[in-house]
């Protein structure tokens, strides 16, 4: 869990973390609602813990439907948490060896990562396709 917690603070980013190292309420929401959901999106633009914990009651106000989850939901949602901290784990021991590397080829790794993802943060299967293309290589 420590390692999604540091994977979810390091996309945030350092100016949107409120605690780092610790879960807040907030990077517990963007952990559980699904992306581009009404909640995970109040979840992302909060400023603090307070600040979501109004927003949510608002939007819940206007809501006045309310169910609980059946427990096959339940179990599916913590499979997928449990999923979620086993990858955010692997992702935080490849970083580790990744820092065992020799300078020169952390460079090349680093520049080879930039070319892919084009200077974002992350590159998906499409990006990396487009630059086995542009050097002409073939899947």
């Amino acid at each position: 869990i420590t390692a999604l917690v540091c994977e979810l603070q390091l996309r945030l980013g350092r100016d949107r973390t409120l605690s780092p190292g610790h879960l807040s309420m907030r990077e517990l929401c963007i952990l559980i609602f699904p992306a581009h959901s009404t909640e995970f999106e109040l979840a992302l633009a909060a400023f603090s813990d307070n600040d979501l914990v109004f927003k949510l009651h608002l939007h819940r106000r206007r809501f006045e439907h309310e169910f609980d989850l059946s427990s096959a939901v339940r179990y599916q949602l913590q499979h997928l948490i449990n999923v979620a901290a086993c990858s955010a784990e692997q992702l935080d021991d490849e970083r580790k060896q990744l820092n065992l590397l020799p300078t020169d080829i952390t460079s090349v790794l680093n520049d080879a990562f930039s070319l892919i993802a084009d200077g974002r943060t992350s590159f998906s299967e499409t990006d990396l396709r487009r630059a086995f293309a542009h050097h002409h290589l073939v899947l």
